[in-house]
């Protein structure tokens, strides 16, 4: 698999094999106490941006990101920035094919669970 082809950023992947789950696969919820806005999007559709910094590996939490650029320069929230206790952050948490951002007052609580879906 071949990507930004005739590019000076052309990367090829050999041995590449489709992402298998199963039972024995653990599972996790991310619980938000406040967010402000949260956005899904599928792994491939993402690009690299060595401007971004960020700590953490799988959860990740930035002080700076196109995300939080976009927060600033698209919504109405700056009264959110004139309220100390409505401070928020940019996190991501990166699944086996999605990456998903939120802008959050804190970090998430995860716990491992059974099920996907809330019963």
């Amino acid at each position: 698999m071949t990507f930004n082809k005739g590019t000076d950023y052309e990367v090829t992947l050999a041995d590449l094999r489709p992402i298998e789950t199963d039972e024995s696969c653990k599972k996790y919820k991310a619980a938000y106490k406040r967010f402000l806005i949260y956005q899904v999007i599928e792994e491939s559709n993402i690009s690299w941006d060595d401007a971004e910094v960020f700590e953490g590996k799988l959860i990740r939490t930035f002080t700076r990101s196109r995300f939080l650029d976009h927060m600033d320069s698209h919504m109405n929230i700056d009264w959110y920035k004139e309220v100390p206790d409505m401070k928020y952050s940019h996190y991501q948490i990166c699944g086996l094919d999605f990456i998903v951002d939120v802008a959050a007052h804190k970090p998430p609580t995860i716990e491992e669970v059974e099920q996907f879906l809330v019963q």
